[in-house]
């Protein structure tokens, strides 16, 4: 099995268990009013470290993402 199709095999089996997560993490966000954007920025930062290279950056900001989504789940 290729690499692709592993990973989405994997991801195929998590979906319930990252959804339930995903909606867990958003109502964290609501309960202590916290605006959607930042999940969408911090996630673009991600990204935008990717496309440019910079593996420190991209480490950093999705240190800092998960810190977050940890918090928003109550961690």
């Amino acid at each position: 099995m290729a690499a692709w199709g592993l990973f989405s095999f994997v991801l195929t089996a998590m979906n319930g268990i990252l959804l339930d997560s995903r909606r867990a993490s958003y109502h964290g966000r609501e309960r202590r009013r916290a605006g959607q954007e930042a999940t969408v920025d911090a996630q673009r930062h991600i990204a935008d470290a990717i496309a440019g290279g910079d593996g420190n950056r991209a480490a950093e900001a999705m240190t800092a993402h998960l810190a977050e989504t940890g918090h928003d789940l109550g961690l």
